[in-house]
């Protein structure tokens, strides 16, 4: 059953559109960004990220069907975006994206291929944090768009699937 507010779709992009996205995922330079936690030795966490500009989404993201299906979805103004490198050391921290009301963010899973089994879906929890709302499962290419102000995660992947989980996450101003 489909939550009214977590509608994700799948299959917009064609194969070798998905092919190419999973390319450039593979290929770009990541740095490490900090993190929103620091480990039990005191280190700040960091996370590999690739920002990407309004062209790069124009040219690797943004087909005609992206575009008509986010019609009237999302605010036409992009904050940020940025390619996640998911790793399976990783524990992901329940987080917003923004305070901000009106504001949205696109989330699309890169991968070509992903097992049920290996992890890594996104759970998006009530306001409050003491319930779980929704989970989607990693599906390649999936999207799904969400109100910034609701706490989500990715949970870890597992170590018997890739070794990277691929995310591009485009956050919208209102």
């Amino acid at each position: 059953m489909v939550h009214q507010k977590f509608q994700p779709v799948d299959d917009l992009l064609g194969k070798s559109h998905m092919t190419g996205l999973y390319v450039q995922a593979c290929t770009l330079p990541y740095t490490l960004t900090g993190g929103n936690i620091q480990d039990v030795q005191n280190i700040q966490d960091s996370k590999p990220i690739c920002y990407v500009d309004e062209h790069w989404l124009e040219s690797y993201f943004f087909t005609d069907e992206v575009v008509e299906y986010l019609e009237g979805k999302v605010p036409h103004n992009i904050e940020r975006a940025y390619i996640n490198m998911g790793i399976h050391s990783e524990t992901p921290r329940v987080h917003t994206d923004s305070g901000s009301k009106g504001d949205k963010t696109l989330l699309y899973y890169i991968n070509e291929e992903w097992n049920k089994d290996w992890g890594g879906e996104t759970i998006f929890l009530c306001p409050k944090c003491k319930n779980i709302e929704y989970i989607t499962p990693f599906v390649p290419g999936r999207i799904i768009v969400f109100d910034s102000t609701t706490p989500h995660a990715a949970r870890q992947q597992s170590f018997a699937g890739p070794k990277y989980r691929f995310t591009l996450a485009i956050k919208f101003r209102a």
